[in-house]
C-alpha cells in the first residue's frame, strides 16, 4: 500500500523503503504456508477446500473490480482477474488454489523440496526465454495464463516450510531474534528495490531467491507468536491485510476523484480498507469457514469409508 500511495512522493533514497514487489513475494510464502499447513498430517477434503478458497477470496476482489469500473478513472487501468493491476498476484492465488491438490497429490511421490526445485528450473527458463520490462515486472509481460508460474516457486517455498517446520526452527535455532530478522528482510527488500531501477539485476532475477529469505523469516515469526500471550497490534492489521490491498489503490483514486490530496489521504485510506473489510471480507471469511465444515460434513456422510477425499 505504501509503496503505491507514498512511494512515488519520497524524495532520493526513500522511495526504496517502501517495495511492492518483495511484499507481494511474501504474500506468496505466508500463503503457501497458510494453506499447505493445515494437511500436512490430515486428508485434504478437496471440494470444502475449493468452496472455502473462492469464498474467502471472490467477494472482496469482486467488490474491488466493481468499484474500479464504476470510478472510470485512468489510475485503474487492467483491474480485473485477466489485467495487469493489482489483481495479477490474486489471480495467480486463484491458480495456485486450484493446482493445490494436485500438488497435494503428487508429494506422495515426488517431495516438496523437490516439486520446489522443479518450479524454480520452470521459472529460471521463462525469465530467460522471456524477461521482465525495464522496471522489473514480469506481471506487465506476462498473461493471466502463465503469469503465475513466475511467482509459483515462492508459494511452494511456503509450503516446505509448513511440510518442514520443525526443521527449519531447528535450523534457525538461537539465531531466532525477530527484529533482527525484520531489519533483514527489509533491508534486502530495499536493496532489490534499488537494484532493479539502478541495475541489470532486476525483480524477475531476485524476487525467488529472495523468497527462500523469506521463509527463514517467517519460520522465525511463527516461533516468536507462539510464546506471546496475546496478539499484537500487527495481529490485528493482518486480519484485514487482503482489504488494504485490494482497496488501498480504490480509496486514493476516490479521494483523488473528490479533491483531498492532502496529509489526511492515507489515513482515509486506510478508514476505506478497514470499511470495506468489516462490511465485506470479514463476513466472507465468516461465510468461508462456515461453507467449509459444511461441506466437509456433506463429504463424510456421502463418502464411503476409506475412500480418498
Amino acid at each position: 500500500m505504501l509503496a503505491h500511495t507514498s512511494g512515488p512522493y519520497l524524495p532520493e533514497i526513500f522511495r526504496y523503503v517502501f517495495t511492492g514487489m518483495p511484499a507481494v513475494i511474501v504474500f506468496f510464502v505466508i500463503s503457501g504456508f497458510c494453506i499447505h499447513y493445515p494437511y500436512v498430517a490430515s486428508p485434504l477434503p478437496v471440494q470444502a477446500f475449493y468452496c472455502s478458497r473462492l469464498m474467502r477470496i471472490l467477494p472482496v476482489a469482486l467488490l474491488g473490480i466493481a468499484l474500479a469500473r464504476i470510478s472510470g478513472h485512468p489510475d485503474l487501468p487492467g483491474f480485473s482477474f485477466t489485467g495487469q493491476y493489482i489483481l495479477w498476484s490474486v489471480n495467480c492465488e486463484l491458480w495456485y488454489y486450484f493446482l493445490y491438490p494436485a500438488f497435494y497429490y503428487l508429494s506422495r511421490f515426488i517431495s516438496w523440496r523437490r516439486l520446489l526445485l522443479i518450479s524454480f528450473l520452470i521459472y529460471a527458463v521463462l525469465i530467460y526465454l522471456k524477461p521482465g520490462d525495464q522496471s522489473g515486472n514480469l506481471h506487465y509481460t506476462y498473461s493471466w495464463k502463465n503469469l503465475w508460474l513466475i511467482g509459483l516457486p515462492a508459494w511452494l517455498a511456503g509450503c516446505v516450510l509448513a511440510q518442514e517446520l520443525p526443521l527449519f526452527q531447528r535450523i534457525i535455532g538461537t539465531c531466532s531474534h525477530r527484529w533482527l530478522w525484520r531489519l533483514t528482510a527489509a533491508s534486502s527488500a530495499s536493496l532489490l528495490c534499488w537494484l532493479t531501477l539502478n541495475s541489470p539485476i532486476k525483480y524477475y532475477y531476485s524476487m525467488n531467491l529472495f523468497a527462500l529469505l523469506v521463509v527463514f523469516w517467517v519460520a522465525v515469526e511463527i516461533a516468536a507468536s507462539r510464546k506471546e500471550l496475546a496478539p499484537s497490534i500487527w495481529d490485528w492489521i493482518g486480519k484485514w491485510s487482503y482489504s488494504i490491498y485490494i482497496f488501498h489503490e480504490i480509496c486514493r483514486v476516490y479521494l483523488q476523484m473528490a479533491g483531498i490530496n492532502s496529509w489526511v489521504k492515507l489515513p482515509l485510506i486506510l478508514a476505506g480498507c478497514y470499511l470495506a473489510y468489516l462490511v465485506v471480507e470479514l463476513p466472507s471469511h465468516k461465510a468461508a469457514k462456515a461453507l467449509f465444515r459444511k461441506s466437509r460434513h456433506m463429504l463424510r456422510i456421502n463418502t464411503p469409508r476409506g475412500a480418498l477425499v
